[in-house]
């Protein structure tokens, strides 16, 4: 599986993740430490990465319709 690990979480859960087999990445090793919320899901999108994030930011379901965005699990 593809993940990308949102800003608050470490870039050494995405190590974890790779070590198990899967492409993971966090938004600090993509480059996007920093970034607000849309440019982080759309790089999920874009990337065909599951987003995982440990807030509650993008559980609005008002600023991030769950169908306009597919890739975002729950933490």
């Amino acid at each position: 599986m593809r993940f990308l690990l949102d800003e608050n979480l470490s870039p050494r859960q995405a190590e974890t993740l790779r070590a198990l087999g899967h492409d993971a990445v966090s938004v600090a090793e993509s480059g996007l430490a920093g970034a607000d919320d849309f440019a982080v899901r759309r790089a999920a999108i874009e990337g065909g990465r599951i987003l995982i994030p440990l807030d509650g930011d993008f559980a609005n379901v008002l600023r991030f319709p769950p169908a306009a965005t597919p890739t975002v699990a729950p933490a």
